[in-house]
């Protein structure tokens, strides 16, 4: 099964099990858990953010912080936010590489201001 056609069936398991378990049921959270790895995998990081937030939400007040199926959806959270912040520095030099052709100054992302001319560019990150 595709990664595309698999959205609509982790939807759906989802909207069953919050109806049928309500929304703070550990089953709940393991359909949330998969949806965000999903999107994850799809590239769309809020997505999964928000649904790993609320995962790990669950699964903390439900299974406690030492749970395996807790620390899994710590360790997937973590990964994505640490794969946001990878991505970001790689635009970010991708940016400096464009900018530095068009003769500007390289920026980084610790800068509080960056060049007008620049912000057109830099807010595609």
């Amino acid at each position: 099964m595709e990664k595309v056609e698999a959205e609509p069936l982790y939807l759906r398991a989802l909207a069953i099990r919050e109806q049928q378990l309500g929304s703070e049921h550990p089953d709940t959270a393991f359909s949330l858990h998969d949806l965000a790895h999903l999107y994850a995998r799809q590239g769309k990081f809020a997505e999964a953010e928000s649904l790993y937030q609320r995962a790990l939400a669950i699964r903390v007040q439900q299974l406690g912080p030492e749970h395996p199926d807790t620390q899994n959806t710590q360790e997937r959270y973590e990964g994505l936010l640490q794969q946001k912040a990878t991505l970001k520095v790689e635009a970010y030099s991708l940016l400096n590489a464009i900018v530095f052709d068009l003769g500007y100054n390289p920026i980084s992302p610790q800068e509080d201001s960056i060049d007008e001319d620049l912000v057109p560019l830099s807010s595609i990150l």
